[in-house]
């Protein structure tokens, strides 16, 4: 439903829980087609690192120190 509307700017909180690698893989295709077709951005919180690594154009990972950039 979200995906419907044209939002700006989507967040995004874990939307790969509970989905098998396929169907993640899947999300996340539409997620970027999304992006892509109206130049808008994603704030995405997720533990699953492994899709995001060769599409992110930036990371921060949560620790206690506060939000730390990975390259």
């Amino acid at each position: 439903r979200t995906l419907a509307l044209d939002a700006p700017l989507l967040l995004l909180d874990d939307p790969f829980n509970h989905l098998d690698e396929a169907m993640s893989r899947t999300v996340f295709g539409l997620i970027l087609g999304h992006v892509a077709a109206r130049e808008g951005a994603v704030l995405l919180v997720t533990h699953n690192t492994m899709l995001l690594e060769s599409s992110a154009f930036r990371r921060l990972t949560c620790t206690r120190a506060g939000l730390v950039p990975k390259d």
